[in-house]
């Protein structure tokens, strides 16, 4: 057999092992959504923004913090269906895309992954969701919850390591869903119908929820159901296929509210959303990145590139209010597995003739299952004039499956004689405790400090196993501990009760974990850390007609993780060099009228690295990828009365994200830069109700901007030369009708 060429090695192997799947890449102000009371007068106020981003119920105005709020209506309203619809509403929050919902990755101002775990975490309501490990592609693979039966989804800027713990060093998006009501009866059904451009099917969905109270005041039961299909709209002419990546989406939760006893309330929950995507919504871009190379919504795929995204969740949450503190016990288990294959045969064009001495196909194969279990228990203070505080403790216990292959097939997608070129199996364990405690004091009238600590030990295990044409030889093993501590100081002053200025400095830290073992490897690799300042200003004006929120921030990022790759071509993590982000970010909610609400936002960040790193070949100065240095938003929403018993209301959208940079590692070479060019979106929606029926118009990408969300350079095996670049596609112009019904 010929020996394999040097740089064909290296990128088979380093598309595996750490690395992510060929087709990923690596979000302030106040975004508040909310809605007005039906029974207010001409002049009436901003009704009250209520938010749990310090595990206790407060008003957003009261939080010193950077904190957004997305309200469940607003969400439905604009028929949000994933996070790429509604993540340019958060300043300094950005969505880069793999072509599906769920292969996603989430940054915070200006803090990417750039290794193999996440550096932005999810909850769901005060439950962790998604790895904090290193072997779960984490950085990739990210709960996409469609956003039905919510109250509304938190977004915490800047790290929260005191309070939420691990891999939150960029933030926090926090998924709040409807408690059950043990006191009313009501439920709702509805439908929609939804025509995509150039998608050749149309679309729609089918949701409903219900509330039953079913001892009043003591138990309730809610329940709800959504189903949602996005028609394929990318073309094929490779295969001779349309509309190849049609995506649906289904799940549903169920919850049951328990108050035996007036200060005790229990809440279980168990919620279940598929995703199954039939190929990713990519075009085939030229090497450079700039235009397409086969036409207008197009790729080349020469296999399918089916994704499935499969998400259980179990939860039980348990508060005891005493006299002057409340016990809370929350425990979640929760069990996630995504699959993907992805085309890489432009990797091997020239390879396949040079070795078999005819062309070939080779998919790539990506499995992840995570079972994770979960349990915090805290006590806090009420509310009081001087002190609140809180202590708590947490547990974690996470095992990954991670199997990966990349297959060698003849022009007749049968296996060839170098088949497989490399199979990959990581089974893996994290375990995590931790301790917690902060205190707020107020010192004097309307000054308050305070401050919080965590301590967090984790240690984790792994198997590798590989096989085929470029196995790494016998099983081997790895193992870690670490323990790190995490901080937060607070101090704001309250000029009045609805104005406040804070400064806030907190850490943040993303865990490490033991590397692939082979010898000149480092056998573990440390937690990166990151260190934020800030100071923001927060108020309520005309009357409470007005909510203003700004904010400035700095970050420095030590101990980043990256990828690098051994002379062999074996991909590892690293530790290697620091950044800096700092930017500013406003927000404005402004009722101007009785009828007529505009929601504003902006932000600034100039992110870099500070030093260079020689395992990503990047250079001092140089930008961090997938970060905006603006990002824009303006949503105005008029709603009136059209007669007795009919109400209507008309609202628009318009989402600006800057030009940013995407890079290919491929090491030892220099990364090859790619710009992501700057996009404007429009979305309308219009709605009209009479009694319990309400029917909505919507659309999104009115004005069907074809923007590519994430460039994906593919190079070629032998010479390291990119030979395409896949570009994830902002959803073409998509109008719809909705029809709902309460009851």
């Amino acid at each position: 057999m010929a020996r394999l060429h040097g740089s064909a090695r290296r990128f088979a192997v380093s598309m595996l092992t750490l690395g992510t799947p060929l087709g990923a890449q690596f979000a302030h102000a106040q975004v508040a959504s909310t809605e007005t009371r039906q029974d207010q007068a001409p002049g009436a106020q901003l009704e009250e923004i209520v938010v749990t981003a310090q595990k206790r119920s407060e008003n957003i105005i009261d939080v010193p913090a950077s904190v957004s709020y997305l309200s469940g209506t607003t969400l439905e309203d604009q028929h949000s269906t994933q996070l790429q619809d509604y993540a340019a509403y958060v300043p300094g929050l950005q969505v880069d895309s793999g072509g599906t919902p769920g292969q996603t990755t989430i940054t915070l101002r200006g803090i990417a992954p750039l290794g193999s775990g996440s550096a932005v975490g999810t909850y769901i309501d005060d439950a962790p969701i998604g790895s904090s490990g290193l072997y779960a592609l984490a950085n990739s693979f990210q709960l996409d919850l469609l956003p039905y039966d919510l109250k509304g989804i938190e977004v915490l800027r800047g790290p929260q390591g005191t309070l939420y713990g691990a891999s939150t060093m960029g933030g926090l998006i926090k998924y709040v869903l409807q408690d059950p009501d043990s006191h009313n009866f009501y439920g709702s059904v509805g439908g929609d119908l939804t025509s995509v451009k150039n998608a050749q099917n149309p679309g729609g969905g089918l949701r409903g929820m219900i509330n039953v109270p079913i001892i009043d005041g003591v138990l309730a039961f809610r329940g709800s159901a959504f189903y949602e299909n996005v028609p394929g709209y990318v073309d094929d002419p490779v295969r001779d296929r349309n509309d190849v990546n049609g995506v649906r989406q289904a799940g549903g939760r169920l919850a049951i509210g328990w108050t035996p006893v007036a200060n005790l309330q229990d809440t279980f929950e168990a919620l279940f959303q598929r995703a199954i995507a039939d190929g990713d919504a990519t075009v085939t871009l030229d090497p450079t990145g700039s235009a397409p190379v086969l036409g207008d919504l197009t790729s080349n795929s020469a296999v399918p590139q089916p994704f499935r995204q499969n998400t259980v969740f179990l939860k039980n949450s348990l508060v005891w209010s005493l006299s002057n503190m409340t016990l809370t016990a929350v425990s979640s288990a929760s069990d996630t597995y995504n699959h993907q294959v992805q085309d890489a045969s432009p990797v091997f064009t020239s390879f396949f003739p040079a070795y078999t001495g005819s062309p070939g196909y080779a998919p790539q194969m990506v499995d992840i299952r995570l079972h994770k279990f979960t349990q915090e228990i805290r006590l806090a203070s009420t509310a009081n004039d001087r002190f609140d505080w809180m202590v708590g403790g947490f547990d974690t216990y996470e095992r990954v499956g991670n199997s990966q292959a990349v297959y060698a097939l003849g022009t007749d997608f049968q296996p060839g004689a170098l088949n497989p070129l490399l199979t990959v199996s990581l089974p893996t364990y994290y375990r995590e405790q931790a301790g917690f405690g902060n205190l707020d004091w107020r010192v004097l009238g309307g000054w308050w400090v305070g401050g919080g600590v965590r301590y967090s030990h984790n240690s984790q295990s792994y198997t590798q196993e590989t096989g085929g044409l470029l196995s790494l030889g016998a099983p081997a093993f790895g193992r870690s501990s670490q323990d790190v501590t995490t901080y937060s100081a607070t101090s704001k002053y309250e000029f009045t009760p609805t104005t406040m200025w804070y400064v806030r400095v907190a850490s943040g830290f993303q865990p490490g974990g033991p590397n692939v073992a082979l010898a000149g490897v480092p056998p573990i690799v440390g937690a990166a850390t990151l260190n934020n300042y800030e100071t923001g200003f927060k108020t309520e004006v005309f009357d409470g007609r007005a909510l203003l929120d700004l904010s400035v921030f700095r970050i420095n990022w030590q101990k980043i993780q990256t990828l690098a790759t051994t002379p062999t071509g074996v991909q590892y993590l690293v530790n290697g060099g620091e950044a800096r982000t700092q930017g500013l970010e406003a927000s404005a909610l402004f009722k101007a009228t009785e009828h007529l609400l505009l929601r504003t936002s902006f932000a600034y960040t100039d992110a870099n690295f500070t030093t260079g790193i020689a395992t990503l070949g990047t250079s001092p100065g140089q930008r961090l990828p997938a970060v905006p240095r603006f990002s824009a938003s303006a949503s105005p929403e008029y709603n009136f009365t059209v007669a007795k018993d009919w109400r209507a209301g008309v609202g628009a959208g318009v989402r600006y994200v800057g030009a940013r940079p995407a890079y290919l590692f491929v090491a030892p070479a220099p990364p090859v830069t790619f710009d992501e060019r700057s996009y404007l979106a429009f979305d309308v929606n219009a709605h009209i109700a009479h009694g319990a029926w309400k029917a909505s118009l919507f659309a999104k990408n009115l004005l069907d901007r074809r923007a590519y969300l994430t460039e994906t350079g593919i190079p070629d095996a032998l010479t390291g030369s990119v030979v395409q670049v896949n570009g994830a596609l902002l959803q073409p112009r998509t109008i719809g009708l909705s029809i709902d019904r309460s009851f």
